[in-house]
């Protein structure tokens, strides 16, 4: 049913946008994709995929000699998303019922093909389009400065050195390290996590007591590291903790410091200063 729909109605639409049905991209009753060749072996791929009565789209675009309906990635500019996940995320088009991850019945094929050819196409096709769950380097820049500025002074003062690695994608992760008896080093972590939403960031704090100053390194780790290891917000909630409470959803949210700005970048980051010097500094020193 949904093979015979595409093919009346939304075959005729992609093909005028260059994407040709592909029966190799084909998986069972489950997967059917459209492809449009952008040289070099790279492909842009509209993929529908059914669940009983209802689909969902995803978009990728990748490079392979091999044509198969799971390929994925393969080259610095690859790109996939669900499509509902690029209109509620990045192009902030949300239906009145709608959600993030998506599924429409074939009475909503035409509306959809609409918005594919609008938003979901020019997305894919877009050399400098981001991931929907992809925090922009601005904003990457923009937490390693107020970690920075209002961290580091701080901790140098109890005697933490500064320093940054740079991840895979150029994305930097700054930490402080401390030498302890024993050769041993204490390491203060930030973690900037994303979720789906661009707008929301979040951050954790992970504590560390390990041989090398490397916080990324696990290799030759003793049998006890779990011990030696700790998010910040575990800690903070273990103090708190009652004997009458247990984990709950609410519990787990707390672990972590969400901000949507530079002030309120700035207002966790205190707050977690303040927690790092009540209870991570006596935890990594003991």
């Amino acid at each position: 049913m949904l093979e015979a729909t595409l093919h009346r109605l939304a075959a005729p639409r992609l093909s005028e946008c260059g994407y040709e049905y592909d029966d190799r991209l084909r998986a069972g009753d489950e997967l059917l994709g459209f492809r449009k060749p952008l040289g070099e072996e790279r492909h842009a791929i509209v993929q529908f995929q059914r669940r009983g009565a209802e689909f969902t789209i995803n978009l990728l675009r990748v490079k392979s000699a091999v044509i198969g309906p799971r390929v994925y990635g393969g080259y610095c500019d690859s790109l996939g998303a669900r499509f509902s996940h690029v209109l509620w995320f990045v192009e902030k088009v949300r239906a009145a019922g709608s959600r993030p991850d998506r599924w429409w019945t074939l009475d909503d094929l035409d509306a959809t093909l609409e918005t594919l050819l609008r938003y979901g196409l020019p997305w894919l096709e877009n050399p400098q389009a981001c991931q929907p769950w992809e925090m922009p380097t601005p904003r990457w820049s923009e937490f390693v400065a107020a970690v920075t500025a209002s961290i580091a002074p701080e901790l140098a003062a109890h005697g933490y050195r500064a320093a940054t690695q740079v991840l895979a994608g150029n994305f930097p992760y700054p930490y402080f390290v401390k030498p302890r008896p024993g050769g041993e080093f204490a390491l203060i972590e930030f973690q900037s996590i994303y979720s789906l939403d661009p707008a929301q960031f979040t951050f954790d704090v992970r504590l560390q007591r390990k041989a090398t100053d490397n916080p990324l390194d696990f290799d030759g780790q003793p049998d006890d590291w779990p011990a030696r290891a700790a998010s910040l917000g575990q800690l903070v909630w273990r103090t708190q903790l009652t004997a009458s409470e247990a984990w709950s959803v609410d519990a787990v949210k707390s672990l972590l410091w969400r901000y949507a700005d530079r002030a309120e970048l700035d207002n966790r980051l205190r707050e977690a200063l303040a927690a790092i010097k009540q209870i991570a500094l006596p935890w990594l020193e003991n």
